[in-house]
């Protein structure tokens, strides 16, 4: 079997991989979601050249629109910790791309680059999918931008006194990921970007019921939640 071919068979493979992680949420969750990344996308606008990083990009459900939506002028490094989700993705975009995209196989925890020369950082819940090491991300971001960059996060608010956030917690404990449950809680998650960065404000990108999805813990089913959208500037 031909190189091109493997590439082909492995891309049929995760176009179908995304297609039933997809196919398993409701109408209204797509539309939710799909309006959350558009609401991460909207603060990116600002940025009219420089670098800006998409932190854990997974299977590119943000990096697609970014390449869609940024400026052309503006110089996009995709960052994920698997070099194959990479793989997928460089060949899944390469044909759309307006603006010049670079790949990067690396822990966000430890990115391969200099102090203070990122203008933008932004995430689809990448963060927070990083678990106990939300916090280790955080900081490394903050040593990457340039005085006067913004980051924008995403992730899930609960509250932490519904029987949900601690069904949640149990399973993270469970998982070897109790701390992380901290992250979802608004307070506590706010608290966190300030130890970091002195200007930082969110937004509310959408509040509801969770439905039940399977293969995720979050939104929980039942429980009040909210799509938030955290934006901190680095001033110092």
């Amino acid at each position: 079997m031909s190189h091109d071919t493997l590439q082909d068979a492995r891309h049929f493979s995760d176009v179908r991989l995304h297609e039933i992680i997809e196919g398993r949420k409701s109408i209204p969750q797509l539309e939710t979601e799909n309006k959350f990344i558009n609401d991460i996308v909207d603060k990116t606008a600002v940025l009219k050249s420089g670098y800006l990083i998409d932190i854990a990009t997974g299977r590119g459900m943000l990096l697609k629109r970014l390449i869609e939506r940024v400026d052309e002028n503006v110089h996009i490094i995709s960052a994920d910790l698997s070099f194959a989700v990479l793989e997928y993705d460089r060949l899944k975009f390469k044909e759309s791309c307006r603006c010049k995209v670079s790949y990067i196989a690396c822990d966000a925890t430890e990115l391969p680059l200099k102090d203070d020369c990122i203008d933008m950082i932004c995430t689809f819940t990448g963060y927070l999918n990083m678990g106990e090491l939300y916090e280790e991300g955080l900081c490394e971001s903050r040593r990457v931008l340039k005085k006067g960059g913004s980051l924008i996060d995403s992730l899930i608010y609960m509250d932490e006194k519904t029987k949900g956030y601690a069904e949640v917690k149990r399973i993270m404990e469970e998982n070897g990921m109790g701390k992380t449950a901290e992250y979802i809680v608004r307070d506590k998650v706010l608290d966190l970007h300030q130890r970091y960065f002195n200007k930082v404000k969110d937004e509310i990108s959408y509040e509801g019921i969770g439905e039940e999805t399977k293969g995720d813990l979050l939104p929980y089913p039942g429980e009040w939640y909210e799509n938030a959208i955290i934006e901190v500037i680095k001033d110092e």
